[in-house]
């Protein structure tokens, strides 16, 4: 089925990206007490591009948008909402010193994605690994 929007190259590819990760970071003291616990994640997890139902919306880690096709919203690629998720799990419910707590995470990530990750992501990878020294 020939359409106008395949022709023009308007189609929507399926990307996803895949991490395995041991990551710990320190936390704020509790309210319970003074003593601080740490927060681990570990594993694996996936996340696919497109809109799933939420957002991040702390601007943790900030799309670009692309001179090419600004009409992309690149923060729906899967390796952005795959970063910016770990950045917001790794910060916990309470409070905290953003750049603070992420600077002292210590572990490894790797990342693995189906095709090659625009501009826009290279930016994303390059900015958790500011983000995570």
């Amino acid at each position: 089925l020939e359409t106008w929007w395949r022709s023009e190259g308007l189609f929507h590819q399926r990307v996803v990206s895949y991490a395995e990760m041991d990551l710990t970071a320190p936390q704020a003291p509790t309210s319970q007490g003074p003593e601080k616990r740490a927060l681990a994640i570990g594993g694996a997890r996936y996340q696919q591009n497109g809109y799933h139902g939420n957002r991040q919306t702390e601007g943790l880690i900030v799309a670009t948008p692309l001179p090419f096709n600004c009409n992309v919203d690149r923060s729906l690629c899967s390796e952005n909402q795959l970063l910016a998720g770990l950045c917001h799990d790794l910060l916990g419910a309470e409070p905290v010193d953003i750049r603070a707590t992420l600077a002292m995470v210590r572990g490894w990530l790797w990342l693995y994605v189906t095709g090659a990750p625009c501009l826009s992501c290279v930016g994303a990878m390059r900015q958790f690994q500011l983000l995570l020294p």
